[in-house]
């Protein structure tokens, strides 16, 4: 992965508002801070570490693309009493479909572990996302990026509570393993790989 030296702008969608220092210092405070994003607002994380490494951005990662040294993905057990280790990529070549891996997406928080048996929350919220839920990782849902950012409405007007069986209005911005970024439906989100072996659905509520 490239630097980003001074290129701090790339961690921000131009749709998301920056935080003002006092809301910054607000979260953060004397260390051990981190805030939750929305539709239009970013996550903030200090990772216990001085304010001066406060990272503030509107993505978040596929944390199935992330190597062995990954707590989530190497000591958790699924239903099938396996270790969620099997999901992941581990290394290129085991990245069958480049046009269709997400390795980022606009999100409410650093990264997610998606599974196929993630559902959307009923009713949805798309302007708070769903942070947690049931997930064998521990946390890491596809309603991390259950957010109406790129839908045709201003972010800050995301709809609030949506019921099955309508499907998700909205949109966010997605970044493939082939280096394209696509805007993607939320209704679609289950139709790509995000991990290996992903079985895709198009109903998002079951």
């Amino acid at each position: 992965m490239p630097n980003l030296g001074n290129s701090s702008n790339v961690l921000m969608c131009p749709s998301v508002n920056h935080l003002t220092p006092a809301q910054l210092q607000g979260v953060v405070g004397g260390g051990g801070g981190a805030s939750v994003g929305s539709a239009d607002m970013p996550w903030v994380d200090d990772a216990d570490l001085p304010v001066q490494y406060t990272t503030e951005s509107s993505y978040l990662l596929n944390g199935w693309l992330y190597d062995t040294t990954d707590p989530y993905s190497t000591g958790v057990i699924t239903g099938q009493g396996q270790t969620a280790a099997q999901y992941r990529f581990n290394k290129e070549a085991n990245v069958s479909q480049i046009a269709k891996t997400p390795v980022f997406a606009d999100g409410i928080w650093v990264n997610t572990w998606p599974f196929e048996s993630d559902t959307a929350e009923n009713p949805a919220n798309l302007y708070t996302g769903q942070q947690n839920g049931s997930n064998p990782t521990g946390n890491g849902v596809m309603g991390r990026m259950l957010i109406d950012r790129h839908g045709g409405v201003p972010p800050a007007r995301a709809p609030t509570s949506v019921e099955p069986p309508t499907p998700l209005p909205g949109a966010i911005n997605v970044g493939m393993f082939d280096c394209h970024v696509e805007t993607a439906r939320l209704q679609n989100l289950w139709l790509y790989t995000w991990h290996l072996n992903w079985r895709p659905k198009s109903n998002p509520w079951f």
